[in-house]
């Protein structure tokens, strides 16, 4: 590893490890299969839609551009998924009024692009706090952002409407 990377790392607060291993945590917890409330279903995309706008306030502001990005992104997304519609074999018991789950390491992998993605943004303004006046990389941000949590929020919605009866 480079010396600049080095200091990248080394200058990283700890509860951004922290939040690294819970991230990794739960996404192992999401490639196993699993039943779910409707709440449960929804409470990762969610705080993973919380997040990424999280991350454009505090590395952008309210920046328009970043803004409209993100919105445009979670909306692709979601148009996107009604066509792919994914996760495959998700079963519904209205008894429990819970899901029946598939395992998938695609959650975790979404996670952690995230994750990367916020830590990139950090990052790169911390070394070129000029960035944050540059709208192709307010505009870039705000779709990535949007984009990864959406697929979560799309990913859930679908859950949520195609679950096959027990």
């Amino acid at each position: 590893m480079s010396t600049f990377m080095l200091q990248v790392v080394s200058h990283t607060p700890a509860w951004v490890w922290v939040l690294f291993v819970a991230l990794l945590v739960l996404g192992y917890l999401q490639s196993k299969p699993r039943t779910v409330s409707a709440t449960r279903l929804f409470a990762l995309p969610v705080a993973m839609l919380g997040f990424s706008l999280y991350g454009i306030w505090s590395a952008l502001g309210l920046d328009a551009v970043a803004c409209i990005a993100w919105v445009a992104a979670v909306l692709l997304a979601m148009a996107a998924n009604s066509r792919l519609r994914r996760p495959a074999g998700v079963s519904y018991s209205a008894a429990d009024r819970r899901y029946l789950m598939p395992g998938s390491w695609f959650p975790l992998g979404l996670m952690m692009a995230i994750f990367c993605t916020r830590y990139a943004v950090s990052a790169s303004l911390a070394i070129v706090p000029s960035l944050r006046e540059v709208p192709l990389f307010a505009g870039a941000v705000g779709l990535m952002y949007g984009l990864l949590s959406g697929i979560l929020l799309a990913r859930a919605r679908h859950a949520a409407s195609s679950g096959k009866q027990l």
